[in-house]
């Protein structure tokens, strides 16, 4: 994994492990297309489950867009705005 990545180990481990066609010598960056390595539909509502338990968050209606999950930076993005408390 890279020394400069925008998201933590744990995120990429769970992305990794929920696109389907991802393969270990891959390399996740930030505008890796998800759908073009397999995300469908049923994939988007698994690795929202992920990332809801392994992250204490819950995704609201707001954010569930193809756009949030069409990249790791577009996701990473949402987990971060979801983990921060409201003001």
């Amino acid at each position: 994994m890279s020394d400069n990545k925008i998201w933590d180990e744990h995120f990429e481990d769970i992305v990794r492990t929920m696109v389907p066609f991802f393969q270990p010598e891959d390399e996740l960056t930030p505008d890796t297309d998800l759908q073009n390595y397999g995300l469908d539909s049923f994939g988007v509502i698994e690795l929202l489950v992920a990332l809801e338990g392994g992250y204490g968050i819950h995704f609201c209606d707001e954010v569930m867009t193809r756009a949030t999950f069409a990249t790791p930076a577009t996701l990473w993005d949402a987990v971060t705005s979801l983990r921060e408390p409201a003001a």
